[in-house]
């Protein structure tokens, strides 16, 4: 799994549902074309009934050749879908992964980002209502989205396992507060 972008983080949480779903639909419809190829549907291979006899009982290299091409595209194609479906599993992982990197953030970065990105509310009432100076809120809205993609970055197994993330967040975000950002 790559990392993610500050623009990712930001799709990802205003997004989610719609996204999860899509892949969703995308991945039935992989499988119910993985099911065609199991079924042996669409493409006559030359192991079908019928075909492997007329081969023998024609003799004719064109018809052998057209089956054996067919049975190769058949083939590749059976190989794109599994990458896809590989690829459609990827992609849902990081959206999930995402989401939990930030329902573990710590107040008030939990908060900025909600408001700002899942519940999609205007910028300059989430800033009236934080009560914070712009540079604070500024900081502290940049300070979330980056600890979302440096625990993003962490092993998704250990994320799962451990609990006290949103301890280990608040004391890097103070960390990275010290060194100026924002």
């Amino acid at each position: 799994m790559q990392t993610v972008t500050e623009a990712e983080v930001k799709y990802i949480l205003m997004h989610k549902d719609r996204m999860l779903e899509n892949l969703q639909q995308r991945r039935y419809s992989a499988y119910r074309e993985l099911a065609k190829i199991d079924r042996g549907e669409d493409l006559p291979t030359l192991s079908s009934p019928g075909y492997g006899l007329a081969v023998q009982a024609s003799h004719d290299p064109d018809l052998y050749n057209d089956m054996a091409r067919r049975q190769k595209l058949y083939d590749i194609y059976e190989k794109e879908i599994k990458m896809l479906l590989y690829d459609l599993r990827e992609q849902e992982e990081t959206v999930l992964k995402v989401w939990y990197c930030f329902t573990k953030l710590p107040e008030p970065y939990y908060s900025c980002l909600d408001r700002l990105y899942v519940k999609k509310e205007p910028y300059k009432k989430v800033l009236a209502e934080s009560g914070y100076p712009k540079t604070t809120f500024r900081r502290y809205r940049k300070k979330a989205i980056d600890a979302i993609i440096m625990f993003y970055d962490y092993d998704y197994g250990d994320l799962l396992r451990n609990y006290r993330i949103a301890g280990q967040i608040k004391p890097a975000l103070e960390e990275k507060g010290g060194r100026g950002g924002g």
